[in-house]
C-alpha cells in the first residue's frame, strides 16, 4: 500500500521516515498515527512460531538456534506457535491485558501491556501498571507511545482503574507529559539474592508479628493505617473482605502486616505484585509501604521491606521496585535500591 500523507510504500522504513517530519497541527499529527498504526489485542497465533514477525521475535525473546525445533512445534500445534509459560500466563489472566501495534502490513512495530493491582486505598480501588511499551526502533517510539496510550489507558479505565503508573527513561518523560502524564516519584530498583529467598513469615522479636493480611484486619485498625500513607476514602467492610479475597487468591500478589500482639492493632503493612518485564523477567513491585506513626523508631519499616523482598525472591523474581519521594530514597538506599528510572502518573478524575 501508498501512505495517503506522504505517498511513500508502507512499511517500518516509511514509518521512521514519516512520523519525524513536523507537523505544526496536533490533530493532523494525531491523524497520522491512527493511519499509520493499528492497535488491538495480543492473541495466541501472534506467538506463530515459524515467521520472523511475531511476538517472540518482536520482544527479543527467540534465541536463533532454535528456529528449526519451533517450525516444528508449530506444525505439530496446527499452524501456532506455543508462547513461553510466561506469555501463556499473560494472556490467561484477568488482571492483564497485552496489546500489539502494527502497520497496514501486519508487520510488528510496538507493543504494551497493561497490568491491574487490586488495592486497598482510595475506595479499594485499582492501580494500572502501563509496562512494556516498546517500539522496533527508538526512532518512532513516541508516535508508537503516542498510538498506544489512548487504548491502554481507555482499557484500564474499564477494568476499574482510578490511575495509571509509567516507569520511564529521560528520553522518554516529554512523551508521558504530552499524553497527560505528571511526573510524581523516583523508581528505584534493587537486584535480589539467593539468600532472601529464605525465611517465611515470622514472629519478630518481641510484641509484634508479621503474617498476610486477613479479613479481621478491619477491625484492628488496618484502614486507619493506610490512612496515614494516602487518600483511603470510604471502605465498608464488605468492600474490605472481597479486595482481601482479591489480594489473597492471587498467585503474583501479597500484602503483609505487622500486629502488636499487646493491642491486637496493625501497626505496619506493605504490598509486593509480580510484575512481567518483556522478554522472559519478573519484578516484584512494592507498594504502600507504611507503618503507624507511634510504632515508629522500632525497626518495623526495616521488617516490612524486608519480608516484602523475600517474598519477591519466593515469587521467582531477580530484582524489586518500588516508587517513591527523594526524601524516602535514603531509607531505600539501605535495602540496595538505586535510582533507575522516572515515576509518571495518569490521573483519570483530574
Amino acid at each position: 500500500g501508498t501512505c495517503t500523507l506522504c505517498d511513500r510504500g508502507m512499511g517500518s522504513q516509511h514509518i521512521e521516515k514519516c512520523s519525524q517530519s513536523e507537523d505544526k497541527d496536533d490533530t493532523k499529527a494525531k491523524g497520522k498515527m491512527q493511519h499509520l498504526f493499528r492497535v488491538r489485542e495480543c492473541a495466541l497465533e501472534d506467538f506463530a512460531a515459524s515467521s520472523s514477525n511475531n511476538m517472540l521475535h518482536f520482544v527479543g525473546n527467540f534465541p536463533k538456534e532454535n528456529k528449526k525445533k519451533a517450525n516444528k512445534e508449530k506444525e505439530a500445534a496446527g499452524g501456532c506457535g506455543t508462547p513461553p509459560p510466561l506469555y501463556a500466563k499473560l494472556l490467561k489472566d484477568k488482571w492483564t491485558r497485552m496489546y500489539v501495534l502494527h502497520d497496514e502490513k501486519k508487520n510488528f512495530q510496538g507493543t504494551g501491556t497493561i497490568s491491574v493491582e487490586p488495592k486497598l486505598i482510595h475506595e479499594c480501588g485499582s492501580v494500572g501498571h502501563l509496562l512494556n511499551v516498546k517500539a522496533k526502533s527508538s526512532k518512532i517510539w513516541p508516535n508508537v507511545a503516542q498510538a498506544l496510550l489512548p487504548t491502554l489507558l481507555s482499557r484500564a479505565k474499564e477494568m476499574g482503574c482510578y490511575k495509571c503508573l509509567f516507569d520511564c527513561e529521560k528520553s522518554q518523560q516529554k512523551t508521558l507529559e504530552a499524553n497527560g502524564f505528571k511526573t510524581k516519584h523516583l523508581q528505584m530498583t534493587a537486584t535480589l539474592t539467593e539468600s532472601q529467598q529464605k525465611g517465611c513469615l515470622s514472629v519478630v522479636p518481641g510484641k509484634f508479628q508479621t503474617r498476610f493480611i486477613q479479613t479481621g484486619d478491619y477491625d484492628k485498625g488496618f484502614v486507619e493505617l493506610l490512612g496515614q500513607l494516602t487518600s483511603v476514602g470510604v471502605i465498608t467492610r464488605d468492600k474490605f473482605e472481597q479486595r482481601v479475597a482479591d489480594i489473597s487468591n492471587r498467585s503474583d500478589q501479597c500484602c503483609v502486616v505487622v500486629e502488636d500482639l499487646t493491642s491486637n492493632r496493625i501497626v505496619g503493612t506493605a504490598s509486593v505484585l509480580v510484575l512481567a518485564h518483556f522478554p522472559q523477567n519478573i519484578v516484584g513491585h512494592i507498594e504502600d509501604v507504611v507503618v503507624d506513626v507511634k510504632s515508629r523508631g522500632q525497626g518495623l519499616g526495616r521488617i516490612v521491606v524486608e519480608e516484602m523482598l523475600r517474598r519477591a525472591a519466593l515469587f521467582g523474581c531477580g530484582s524489586c521496585s518500588l516508587n517513591c519521594s527523594q526524601k524516602n530514597s535514603n531509607f531505600y538506599a539501605k535495602f540496595g535500591f538505586k535510582v533507575e528510572k522516572i515515576g509518571m502518573a495518569y490521573y483519570f478524575d483530574e
